[in-house]
């Protein structure tokens, strides 16, 4: 469902952990149309994690599999963090795995959201849109997933959308959704 409203995304700041870099660039020109300015970028967990610990972003979004690596790893790892800002930090799954176990599993280890590749960018910034106004956030405490209160990302502004209609998106979406599908089927 698209939202008659959107959201300024200029101060918003997002990390990407993807091994392969066609996709990360793909990733990073769908965040730069919404208007995101601060975007990190890593090829591994271990680099991911250091970026986390480093950039602290609002939104990370990570692939399950990194290439020898799962994207798991670094979940498990976010959500056990005893710094409880970092640990409840939103976290994306990207992945070609579209099966049931894979997105089950993702939820079970406290993914906020799980898109499938090739994605749009339609889903994408509905997605973290969404995430991005959330006030809940899942924590790992004592070995148990656990639902805890934050305030909307610091930098969520919502706007009404142009136009105001139920399917009103910024025409940036639009058309980045375009190029999108045109770059899958060729």
């Amino acid at each position: 469902m698209i939202s008659s409203t959107y959201l300024d995304m200029s101060q918003l700041s997002v990390a990407i952990v993807e091994n392969n870099p066609f996709f990360r660039r793909i990733l990073r020109s769908l965040l730069s149309g919404f208007g995101v300015r601060t975007i990190h970028e890593a090829a591994g967990t271990e680099d991911g994690w250091k970026l986390l610990e480093e950039h602290r972003p609002d939104v990370l979004i990570v692939d399950w599999n990194l290439g020898g690596e799962d994207g798991t790893a670094l979940l498990e790892k976010v959500r056990r963090c005893s710094d409880t800002e970092l640990a409840a930090t939103r976290f994306i799954f990207v992945s070609a795995h579209s099966d049931r176990r894979h997105v089950l599993l993702g939820a079970k280890l406290g993914a906020n959201d799980f898109i499938v590749k090739p994605l749009s960018a339609r889903v994408l910034y509905e997605r973290i849109r969404r995430l991005i106004l959330s006030q809940s956030a899942y924590v790992r405490r004592n070995g148990r997933l656990e639902i805890v209160e934050r305030p909307p990302a610091r930098s969520a502004h919502p706007e009404p959308a142009p136009g105001a209609g139920a399917a009103a998106l910024p025409s940036e979406v639009i058309v980045l959704d375009e190029m999108m599908r045109s770059i899958v089927q060729i």
